[in-house]
C-alpha cells in the first residue's frame, strides 16, 4: 500500500531551547538544512505529495516557503491559535484537513532516515488504525526523556511518557487511518489540554487497532534541548546528520540555487 498524504505538526513552543536560541526551533538550521526539512524529505523520498503542516500563525509564509523546490508537491499550512493545548489539538486540525483514508503523520523536530516510513509502509494492512514508528533499541535518545510503548505481540496497550512498563518508544512518525477524527473530536469536545498520546490511548480504548514498527537500531533523534544540537553537530548522532545530509544533497542544492 502506498500514502501520499502527511500532517506535519509544528506548532510547539519550543521551550526547552528558548535559552539557547532566538528563532523558532522548527527553523534551527543543521548546516545546510533546516530542522523541519528533514522529516519532509524523508517523507517526499517515500511518495508523499500533499503535505498539512499545523503551525503558528507567524511561520506560516516561512513554512510554505519551504515547499517550492519539491516537485509534485502541494502544501496546506493550518495555524493553530491554540498552542497550548499541546500536539493532539494540532493533529485534530491537521485531520480535519486529511482527504486519504490513510496518511502519515509526523513531529517537525524528529529527524529520521527514509528507512522509518519505509518500515510502517511495509506493516499497512486494511484492518489498521494506527502505526508507530517505535524503537526498541534506540542509540541517541535519552529513555528518561522519550515517549514509552507497552505492547504485546505488536499491538499497543498503552504510550505515555511516564510508563513504568514498557518495551519501545515512540520514534515521532505514525501512519494514521481517517477513523482518528472521530477520536479526536471526543477528546476535544472535552479536555483542554491534548496530547497525540492521548488520542492513540483513547482510539485504543475505543477498540482500535493500533501497533508498532519497531524500527530497532535505526538512527534517529527527537531534539529538544541543547544536548540533542550538540550531538547532531559535534557528537554520537552527527554520523546521522551527515548520512542525510549526503542523502538529501539534490534537494538541498535545489533549495540553494531557487
Amino acid at each position: 500500500m502506498s500514502v501520499s498524504e502527511c500532517i506535519i505538526l509544528a506548532a510547539g513552543e519550543s521551550r526547552r531551547l528558548m535559552a539557547y536560541i532566538n528563532f523558532p526551533k522548527q527553523f534551527l538550521k543543521l548546516q545546510k538544512m533546516y530542522l523541519i526539512q528533514f522529516p519532509i524529505f524523508s517523507l517526499y523520498l517515500n511518495g508523499v505529495e500533499r503535505f498539512i503542516v499545523v503551525t503558528r500563525r507567524d511561520l506560516k509564509e516561512r513554512v510554505l516557503s519551504l515547499f517550492g523546490i519539491l516537485d509534485g508537491v502541494t502544501c496546506e499550512v493550518l495555524v493553530n491559535d491554540f498552542v497550548h493545548r499541546e500536539n493532539g489539538y494540532s493533529l485534530y486540525l491537521g485531520l480535519k484537513a486529511t482527504k486519504s483514508e490513510f496518511f502519515f503523520v509526523s513531529m517537525a523536530d524528529h529527524i529520521y532516515p527514509p528507512t522509518v516510513p519505509q518500515k510502517l509502509l511495509s506493516v499497512l494492512s486494511d484492518d489498521m488504525d494506527v502505526i508507530i514508528a517505535a524503537d526498541s533499541h534506540p542509540r541517541y535518545i535519552s529513555i528518561e526523556e522519550a515517549t514509552k510503548i507497552r505492547t504485546s505481540n505488536d499491538l499497543v496497550r498503552n504510550i505515555g511518557k511516564n510508563l513504568v512498563e514498557f518495551d519501545c518508544v515512540d520514534a515521532g512518525l505514525f501512519i494514521m487511518r481517517n477513523s482518528i477524527l472521530e477520536i479526536a473530536e471526543e477528546l476535544v469536545s472535552f479536555k483542554e489540554v491534548i496530547g497525540v498520546s492521548d488520542i492513540i490511548n483513547h482510539a485504543i480504548h475505543k477498540g482500535l487497532k493500533v501497533r508498532i514498527a519497531d524500527i530497532r537500531g535505526t538512527p534517529w533523534l527527537d531534539v529538544d534541548t541543547p544536548e540533542d544540537i550538540n550531538k547532531l553537530l559535534n557528537g554520537s548522532a552527527s554520523e546521522l546528520l551527515n548520512m542525510l545530509l549526503e542523502k538529501y544533497y539534490n534537494l538541498i542544492n535545489r533549495d540553494l540555487h531557487r
